[in-house]
């Protein structure tokens, strides 16, 4: 009796351990706010005008200026906050800024069918050489879209 009054007691710990770990989407708003949606619930990403639009279970999320890959627990939350980065301009012609990135990390371009074009460690990305047309910049686990004039 007293291993089951034990095991009831440690049940909700166990599942509150394994919610605090499930993959995540967090979506950034144009004004910074992040709201983040369980990985399985979200059915896809659509590049439109505004942004981007994230299609979930729960329905549509619109305007969405950058998407995070994470988990839902509160350290992935506090690094996210602390690893804000701002690409500009947008639409750009020839250089494409990027700040609060870490120094050496990977910048990474993409077209819209997922093929990478360009990686550069630097914190200007010369696009002169792209089509004119949207495209994604990966840089570790965010990813932002920008359009090419």
């Amino acid at each position: 009796m007293r291993y089951k009054i034990l095991l009831l007691l440690w049940l909700p710990a166990l599942f509150g351990l394994r919610a605090a770990t499930v993959p995540a989407v967090i979506a950034v708003s144009a004004d910074g706010a992040e709201t983040r949606y369980e990985l399985a619930s979200v059915q896809r990403i659509v590049f439109d005008a505004g942004g981007m639009t994230l299609k979930t279970e729960a329905g549509d999320v619109n305007g969405v200026r950058c998407v995070l890959f994470g988990t839902m627990d509160q350290t992935a939350l506090a690094e996210t906050r602390e690893a804000a980065l701002y690409v500009y301009p947008n639409p750009v012609q020839h250089y494409l800024c990027v700040e609060g990135a870490a120094a050496g990390a990977i910048c990474t371009v993409y077209d819209l069918q997922g093929r990478a074009l360009l990686h550069s460690a630097a914190q200007k990305i010369d696009v002169t050489a792209l089509q004119q047309g949207s495209y994604l910049l990966k840089i570790n686990n965010q990813i932002i879209k920008f359009i090419k004039k």
